[in-house]
């Protein structure tokens, strides 16, 4: 690059950087807390989908997330399709969510692909819980008929 390119480059990315910083301050504290909530449950129902369970297993709550890693990494015949959330709707206070998990799936040797509904109940945990700070799922079904 030409020493003009390369300042008019250095400039057009900081101010693409500026306007980023701009966007996200202007975010209300509900808004920041609901994107965070999406990023989390995507990063859920990606893990699950690719079927790493350990890193799915962080989105879940200590109490359960034993139960969660047997369930789902005993079953070796399991082949999960597509997994998604649907209807998820948080309560008023803003740290409690209520949904469903859908999951497409197989059993080897069969190829035929089931669905199944699985209610969800995802809660905010603060910098006051004994829980990480961040949002966890607190209920959910773990056996899949």
């Amino acid at each position: 690059m030409t020493r003009p390119t390369f300042r008019t480059f250095s400039f057009l990315l900081l101010c693409l950087l500026l306007a980023g910083c701009a966007f996200y301050s202007s975010l209300t504290e509900p808004e920041k807390q609901r994107r965070a909530f999406e990023l989390v449950t995507d990063h859920f129902t990606q893990r699950l989908r690719w079927q790493d369970y350990a890193a799915a297993a962080e989105s879940v709550e200590a109490g359960l997330r034993q139960s969660f890693l047997d369930r789902f990494s005993k079953d070796t015949d399991l082949k999960i399709t597509d997994v998604r959330q649907e209807g998820l709707v948080l309560d008023e206070t803003g740290i409690r969510a209520e949904g469903e998990l859908v999951i497409e799936y197989y059993r080897l040797p069969s190829l035929t692909v089931k669905t199944v509904r699985l209610p969800v109940v995802w809660r905010f945990f603060g910098a006051d819980s004994e829980s990480p700070v961040g949002w966890k799922i607190t209920n959910i079904q773990l056996e899949l008929p």
